[in-house]
């Protein structure tokens, strides 16, 4: 399973699912989730329906 597939409607159903042997690595991949794609690539109301990456990108451009 890659981070960039998943979608968070379908991240509980695969750890409730058992796709992890040990919990490190079902821990692992969660941070791994939402460092690497909730938190920057999902877009945010408070920077007015942009990605974290968008909004930078767009304020040093200015």
């Amino acid at each position: 399973m890659t981070i960039s597939s998943s979608k968070p409607c379908s991240w509980s159903a695969t750890l409730e699912g058992g796709a992890f042997a040990h919990l490190e690595e079902a821990g692992l991949e969660t941070f791994n989730y939402i460092e690497c794609y909730y938190n920057r690539v999902r877009r945010h109301s408070a920077l007015g329906h942009r990605s974290p990456e968008d909004f930078e990108r767009e304020y040093y451009r200015k």
